[in-house]
């Protein structure tokens, strides 16, 4: 993670983070130092969310959650570590069938030439113990060369195999880096990519690109009053509803925290405001049960925010007006989908 402060910034950050470390009996370690410098330097909100519910809570800052933290928001830099050794044996692997190939050539080579000379012994032999002898050395040597042979069908197996496995070990590592753990939906830093995607696309087809932002409604209520376990069942039933609610094209994504966000290329605010309509009406249709005991806890709701990409305009600002949208919702009495402003005063002018 790249860190663009002052250094009088820096100092001041790593001060409080030490003094925090200190206060909650965290190990200062390079590992936790650096969630806490982070969380000061409010580099990533998600994770300052995080703590924030921990410290409000009162929990302890074990090894374990420590561990849990760090693997959680900054474990991409351990896979993309897994990734390079992967790759690593895999050029290690491909080596081996190019060495074995050589030997292989060789070795025909070499039965080639012994096959010659016997032939050649063969064709001006008279002496019938001499013909035989010349017989049964080439005999040994085709038996020789059948064992190397399956030597080396068993090296390259092995070798492929191998390359094989490693091929998909690294698939499952990059999947993991672009998921959210929780939820199974596509991560933060997998929208940030695909919006990025959608938007050239969008630009170069000429064609409408619109992103629903939602936020589950009363959610730290919900989860104070319920607990995290209750807490992480309910953003698992809103990221299913998403699921259910996208065609194949698009792209549902959790954003952090409680946010939900969902790219619909080809689609206009009207579509979006459709798309959104119905994720909100399921979402509010299911009942959250505690699996324990049976009590019906009741409905969940969700805010939701529409913008529509305006050629030009960057990411940043796409996802400005679609939080702005969603926020009008939360203010307008929640449980609603809003347009982004420009598009409700459109629809003020025409009517």
């Amino acid at each position: 993670m790249a860190y663009h402060e002052s250094s009088e910034l820096a100092a001041d950050y790593a001060k409080a983070a030490l003094a925090k470390m200190a206060a909650l009996n965290v190990v200062p370690q390079p590992q936790n130092f650096e969630i806490w410098y982070c969380y000061y330097a409010g580099t990533n909100p998600e994770l300052k969310q995080t703590l924030d519910v921990i410290l409000r809570k009162k929990e302890k800052f074990t090894e374990v959650l420590n561990n849990e933290l760090y693997d959680r928001f900054f474990g991409l830099s351990h896979e993309a570590a897994e990734i390079q050794k992967a790759s690593d044996r895999i050029q290690s692997a491909v080596t081996r069938v190019l060495e074995y190939l050589g030997d292989s050539n060789s070795d025909v080579s070499s039965y080639g030439e012994a096959l010659e000379t016997m032939s050649g012994k063969i064709e001006n032999e008279t002496d019938m113990g001499a013909l035989r002898t010349t017989v049964a050395s080439i005999l040994a040597e085709t038996k020789r060369m059948a064992v190397k042979s399956r030597k080396l069908e068993g090296q390259l197996k092995s070798a492929t195999d191998e390359i094989v496995e490693l091929h998909e070990h690294i698939q499952y590592i990059r999947q993991e880096a672009t998921t959210d753990a929780l939820t199974g939906l596509p991560n933060r830093k997998h929208f940030d990519d695909q919006l990025k995607l959608s938007i050239q696309q969008a630009q170069d087809g000429k064609e409408a690109l619109c992103l629903v932002m939602a936020d589950i409604d009363h959610f730290k209520k919900f989860n104070d009053n319920y607990g995290h376990l209750l807490g992480d069942q309910v953003l698992w039933l809103v990221a299913n509803t998403l699921i259910e609610c996208v065609k194949g094209r698009d792209i549902p994504a959790r954003f952090g925290g409680e946010e939900f966000v969902v790219i619909l290329p080809r689609t206009n605010i009207h579509g979006a405001k459709k798309v959104g309509h119905e994720i909100r009406t399921r979402v509010a249709s299911k009942k959250v049960i505690r699996k324990a005991t049976g009590e019906d806890l009741g409905a969940i709701t969700l805010s939701l925010g529409v913008a529509q990409y305006h050629p030009g305009e960057t990411v940043e600002s796409l996802i400005q007006r679609a939080d702005n949208a969603l926020y009008r919702a939360k203010n307008q009495g929640r449980n609603q989908v809003v347009a982004e402003a420009s598009y409700d005063s459109d629809v003020a002018m025409q009517g």
